[in-house]
């Protein structure tokens, strides 16, 4: 399973939505792909090594789920990331020399679940590859005017870009899922609660602690709800036996 988190705008949560969806599902693997610079490996004190580009020097002939967690580092949970390069410009490098080595590796890793966060997903986006690759790429944005109506602008050529496009909504206001879908003529996938606190806790805020509650919050729940559609829709031979168990108490 290969599948693309990215917004048209900048921060309406698709780092904090990729990785509470990819938390929620047995085995997977997130991707930093950010063009814009790589942030995991700072906000969770990891080290700068092993990353993409360690990825990418041995990606020439496809890769394995074992490949793979090679160049991956442990995030607070149990859940695994190949973070980015931190410097845009050399992420921006990789990107331009590499990206089609990465996304065919990506893409030919048949035995693994592969979540990648894309970042924004601009006219100009080097990611181009990558969307190409993916069964499914997922838009992540707010329900307002000023996420879904550049969105609106941007859905031909994203269309054109991808192999099938989906939405998943932070919040469900002021606009519901179905009135979004009705407007925008695109099928949304599932809604992520609008929790600060947790999404604060995920994203490791100095002072704010995770814990049993963080799993039983409204944003554990929801992004459990939207990774069971996920898998619903790109490996429905997997079902509920591929998502991973959250505490209820």
């Amino acid at each position: 399973m290969l599948v693309i988190f990215g917004a048209v705008r900048s921060s309406p949560g698709v780092t904090t939505t990729a990785l509470a969806v990819a938390s929620c599902i047995e085995h997977s693997i997130t991707v930093e792909a950010d063009p814009d610079g790589g942030i995991l490996a700072a906000r969770y004190g990891l080290g700068s090594d092993p990353n993409l580009a360690s990825l990418a020097a041995v990606a020439k002939n496809g890769v394995t789920q074992a490949v793979l967690t090679e160049h991956t580092q442990p995030l607070p949970g149990g859940a695994r990331v190949i973070v980015g390069l931190p410097s845009p410009d050399r992420a921006v490098t990789l990107w331009r020399s590499a990206g089609q080595r990465i996304a065919a590796a990506l893409a030919s890793a048949d035995d693994a679940s592969v979540v990648v966060d894309a970042g924004r997903l601009t006219p100009t986006n080097l990611l181009a590859p990558l969307l190409e690759a993916a069964p499914l790429t997922v838009v992540v944005a707010r329900p307002t005017p000023e996420d879904l109506h550049p969105l609106a602008h941007r859905l031909e050529s994203l269309r054109s870009q991808t192999r099938e496009l989906t939405l998943v909504l932070v919040g469900d206001k002021p606009y519901g899922a179905d009135e979004v879908a009705d407007r925008l003529g695109i099928d949304v996938l599932g809604v992520i609660a609008h929790d600060p606190k947790a999404a604060s806790a995920l994203a490791g805020a100095s002072g704010v602690r995770g814990g049993g509650w963080l799993r039983r919050s409204p944003l554990a729940r929801s992004a459990r709800t939207v990774a069971e559609a996920l898998l619903d829709r790109v490996a429905p031979d997997v079902g509920p036996r591929g998502l991973r168990e959250v505490a209820t108490s």
